[in-house]
């Protein structure tokens, strides 16, 4: 149910302009159950909703209602094979798109009542120092506690996925 009601571009684009707090000129025209399989011999990824838009962007978008999935190292995969797929051979470096991968959670997995938890690479020594690579990880979780998002991303955003997951098949 959520790829379906994701993969229509009145849907996706307003979800992911409330989470990420940016206005976006257009998406291409998402597309659901995309699969990344770079080898025989590797390890295919099937992403639930993969859009770009027109400024070098892509946007990866999960539904989990199941905990028990290794989220942390799935969003690392994710991101490598997404970056993977965009490159070919001789390419260089500065050729991958900003990337942003999103899982929407049924469950706080981290435990801490926040309704959404954003990664990006910086250093230990100096957090202020972030590494510039253009990638970022979003865990948003349908069951937070805290006062963390506007009235209007929970009412549009928290709200709606609850009601999307309870359809979705276990």
């Amino acid at each position: 149910m959520f790829s379906v009601i994701m993969r229509n571009p009145k849907f996706c684009k307003p979800f992911l302009e409330r989470i990420l707090g940016i206005k976006i000129s257009r998406i291409e025209y998402p597309r659901s159950q995309e699969t990344i399989d770079i080898s025989a011999d590797a390890k295919s990824v099937r992403l639930d909703i993969y859009v770009e838009d027109g400024k070098e962007t892509v946007y990866n978008i999960e539904m989990q209602t199941t905990e028990n999935r290794n989220l942390p190292k799935r969003t690392r995969y994710y991101q490598g094979m997404i970056d993977l797929n965009i490159l070919e051979k001789g390419d260089n470096y500065k050729d991958l798109k900003r990337s942003f991968v999103i899982f929407v959670c049924t469950f706080d997995l981290f435990g801490e009542g926040r309704h959404i938890y954003t990664f990006e690479n910086r250093c230990i020594q100096n957090p202020e120092l972030g590494l510039g690579d253009d990638t970022t990880k979003i865990i948003l979780n349908t069951k937070g506690t805290m006062d963390d998002v506007t009235p209007e991303m929970n009412r549009i955003v928290i709200e709606k996925i609850k009601e999307i997951a309870e359809l979705q098949p276990v």
